[in-house]
């Protein structure tokens, strides 16, 4: 037999029916809570959730997609099933294509959001997959829910002005009762990037550690990790350039942190606090050593204010420590651009002779 006989034969089944091919692999179906939205809305109402109205066709492929691969999607249907009332307009029926006549249905994917009020909150009338079809979800329940624009505003507008108590208060305020799945989301999570937000002892890294797989999970490791990491360093850093006393207490839970978590950056954050440590004593060949291989494992950023942590040497170092020094300030010259960070390295430098 020939293999293109072969194949047909193969095949066959799918092409006399292709809707039995579409299920393949699909996961199970959206609970819906009938087919009448005015019915519906009176339980949308009872419930405080929104009104979720998939206008469904089924002789439209983009339809049939969204409502068997992005609604019928596991982490889609268990949000819409939890916190919204679903119902499935068929618009092959009198009744259905009124309702799409009202709401000018004209083109699919057609699923409107109603406020549990009645308003239409959003339309949806693009395909989209499922990841994106979940934020995009769960984006309306921030603001339905009264936890979003104005609050989110608080917190951002604190952190411009540069005070951390009153951004770690405007942080609480801001996560009070929201639940980790509805905050970790692409919408959120910028805010968790600011660094006066995300620090090593604020409450929005408290929330974060604390609900961390959550995160990863949406978010995605890496990119919540680097977040972490970040926190974790500026908290270590004062400490190793001497710009607030050392305690051996501090730097050991911000290590002991970053093992429970398994970030990646643990080596780099417990050389850090060993160089903090090493900062007290009087080894300062030893500091000077570990001081120029933290510049090589910290990000650029680092390398300034720790090549000024070298002033402790110029104060009490010998002529091969304050040398040493020397060549890692004279290094980090030919990297810098900027004439003011530059000023300060020569003066340091004149300090190390």
């Amino acid at each position: 037999m020939r293999p293109q006989k072969i194949l047909l034969i193969l095949l066959l089944p799918l092409l006399l029916h292709p809707a039995a091919g579409e299920e393949t692999g699909r996961q199970a179906r959206l609970t819906y809570h009938g087919s009448d939205p005015y019915t519906a809305l009176n339980e949308a109402r009872s419930q405080g959730k929104p009104l979720l109205v998939e206008f469904y066709a089924d002789w439209n492929h983009r339809s049939r997609w969204m409502s068997g691969h992005v609604l019928s999607d596991s982490a889609v249907r268990n949000l819409i099933e939890n916190r919204f009332i679903p119902v499935q307009v068929p618009t092959g029926t009198p009744q259905g294509a009124e309702l799409a006549r009202i709401y000018e249905v004209t083109s699919y994917p057609a699923i409107l959001i109603f406020h549990p009020g009645g308003d239409v909150l959003d339309k949806i009338d693009t395909t989209l997959d499922p990841e994106d079809f979940e934020q995009r979800l769960r984006a309306l329940l921030m603001t339905t829910q009264g936890y979003g624009t104005w609050r989110l505003r608080r917190v951002y507008t604190a952190a411009e002005s540069g005070d951390p108590a009153a951004t770690d208060a405007a942080m609480r305020a801001f996560l009070h009762g929201q639940l980790p799945q509805d905050l970790a989301n692409s919408v959120v999570w910028p805010l968790f990037e600011n660094s006066i937000v995300m620090r090593s002892d604020s409450p929005a890294f408290e929330y974060v550690t604390t609900h961390i797989e959550t995160f990863r999970h949406a978010i995605g490791r890496e990119t919540v990790d680097a977040t972490l990491e970040e926190a974790l360093r500026a908290g270590l850093l004062p400490e190793v350039v001497g710009s607030r006393p050392y305690s051996a207490t501090a730097s050991a839970a911000l290590v002991e942190t970053a093992r429970r978590l398994e970030l990646p950056a643990l080596p780099s954050l417990q050389a850090m606090a060993d160089v903090a440590a090493l900062r007290q004593g009087d080894d300062l060949d030893l500091f000077t050593a570990r001081v120029g291989l933290l510049m090589a494992m910290l990000p650029e950023p680092y390398s300034l204010p720790l090549a000024l942590s070298l002033e402790t040497v110029a104060a009490r170092g010998s002529r091969d420590t304050r040398k040493t020094a020397r060549e890692l300030v004279d290094d980090l010259l030919n990297r810098l651009r900027s004439p003011a960070q530059i000023e300060m390295l020569h003066s340091l430098r004149e300090r190390l002779e």
